[in-house]
């Protein structure tokens, strides 16, 4: 039997002892299994300057929620060749200046195999012999977010000797009418007071500094904040056009950067749709069912959730909803954009739409496509006089029908044409063998209507 329990990692404060940084150091595993962990002074590296002490700032040596060495386990601690019995407590404001090598291991010492961690904390108190390097990249606000406006900057540590940073922030390049080299501390975010201009590009330097001086050369990063988004509730719902095939991959129609809670009750598949925006289509004449998607590249929000509602604003009814069923991988490497398929809907109605982010985090541009998935014939269509075998297929996919075929199309769900055959025949057999894996939509004209099928590609 094993007892599996979880490592905490807790933040530590520097020392005030001139510049200071501190490195996590951990490993974890069974007390009976040799559990080990070893530093050496040369894996101290984030200082710059001449050392004046290491200290072991804290230490856990247990199971992560109650401390049961000495009962359970204990642990051997080897600092350069001195060898003690050590629980976590014992290793608290050690000093080891001159360390070359320790290594402390676990003991089991109940013959039952329990699940530990060691989990160190050094601090490296140094004076600083040169200014930091001027390398803190801007990370946020990303543009045309809540974040922009609200004026959240933040930026990567930068190296070297660093015991704070400077910001200037401007509305035009190198301007500093809001912020003028304004001393932060050593953080790496910062709130500006207040909120930012609307629809503005902003400039903003960061400098890092220590007890040398301000580090010099830092680049200058711009951002633009966004507006308010005229889809941001159901009134304002964007118009789409069914089948516009608008979606190619590198276009996008659509952002929620700077959406806000539309108040609309969570879609039964929504992980939260904090940051939704929405849309309409109007159903035309000869259609039966839609696709909606959202599963394109080309745009940066990268984790989709869409929900389907007829009514109107105020009075929605879900009807459908779907999180991650896209297949296309994105920038991120995942493939979590969403598809509802073959919803059914009225022609001459109007449905809405609502696309959203995983989480209320979760913003950026997209893409989103309604197609038509099942036709309405203009006359009298005898479904069981149709035909449409194998499916999925692998090579030919037969088709047969009472009346002439006169013509097939094949789409890929982009919208793209990638097949089409003259038929003029009650049977034909339409070679697919060229196709990629995929789901495909067929579409098929007989004495001036027009039957639309899904087939899948194997």
């Amino acid at each position: 039997m094993k007892k599996i329990t979880l490592l905490l990692l807790l933040f530590i404060s520097g020392l005030s002892y001139g510049q200071t940084c501190t490195q996590n150091f951990y490993d974890y595993g069974y007390d009976d299994e040799g559990l080990s962990l070893t530093v050496t002074s040369t894996d101290l590296d984030c200082y710059s300057g001449a050392v004046n002490t290491i200290t072991i700032s804290n230490a856990y040596l247990d199971d992560g929620w109650s401390d049961d060495c000495g009962d359970y386990y204990d642990f051997t601690l080897n600092l350069d060749g001195v060898v003690s019995t050590v629980c976590g407590s014992d290793l608290i404001g050690l000093v080891i200046t001159n360390f070359q090598t320790l290594t402390i291991t676990a003991n089991d010492t109940d013959d039952f195999s329990d699940y530990i961690g060691i989990d160190l904390y050094i601090t490296v108190g140094y004076a600083a012999t040169a200014v930091p390097n001027c390398n803190a990249e801007l990370t946020g606000p990303q543009d045309d977010t809540l974040d922009s406006v609200a004026g959240l900057l933040s930026w990567e540590e930068a190296t070297g000797a660093v015991s704070g940073y400077k910001i200037s922030l401007g509305t035009t390049p190198g301007g500093t009418d809001i912020l003028n080299l304004f001393d932060v501390g050593d953080v790496t975010e910062y709130d500006v007071p207040g909120s930012l201009t609307i629809a503005t590009t902003y400039y903003v330097t960061i400098v890092p500094y220590n007890s040398i001086g301000n580090a010099s050369g830092c680049t200058e990063y711009s951002f633009v904040t966004g507006s308010p988004l005229a889809n941001d509730d159901c009134s304002g719902a964007t118009a789409l056009t069914v089948d516009a095939n608008f979606c190619d991959g590198v276009l996008t129609n659509g952002s929620n950067g700077m959406a806000t809670d539309s108040g609309v009750e969570e879609a039964d598949c929504f992980n939260s749709g904090l940051s939704d925006v929405w849309f309409s289509f109007l159903v035309p004449a000869g259609t039966a069912s839609v696709d909606i998607s959202t599963d394109y590249t080309g745009g940066t929000l990268v984790d989709t959730e869409i929900a389907l509602y007829s009514g109107t604003c105020g009075a929605l009814v879900e009807l459908d909803c779907d999180q991650d069923s896209g297949t296309t991988i994105l920038s991120n490497g995942f493939s979590y954009n969403s598809i509802i398929e073959d919803a059914s809907v009225t022609a001459g109605q109007t449905y809405f739409v609502r696309v959203s982010g995983y989480s209320s985090g979760s913003r950026g541009t997209f893409c989103l496509e309604v197609s038509t998935n099942q036709s309405l014939s203009t006359g009298d269509f005898n479904l069981s006089s149709f035909k449409a075998y194998p499916n999925p297929v692998k090579d030919f996919l037969n088709l047969s029908y009472t009346q002439d075929i006169s013509d097939v199309a094949i789409f890929n769900l982009l919208g793209q044409q990638v097949l089409a055959r003259k038929v003029n025949a009650t049977e034909s057999k339409i070679d697919m063998s060229n196709l990629s894996q995929g789901t495909y939509l067929v579409k098929l004209t007989f004495n001036g209507q027009v039957k639309t099928i899904k087939v899948v590609k194997e």
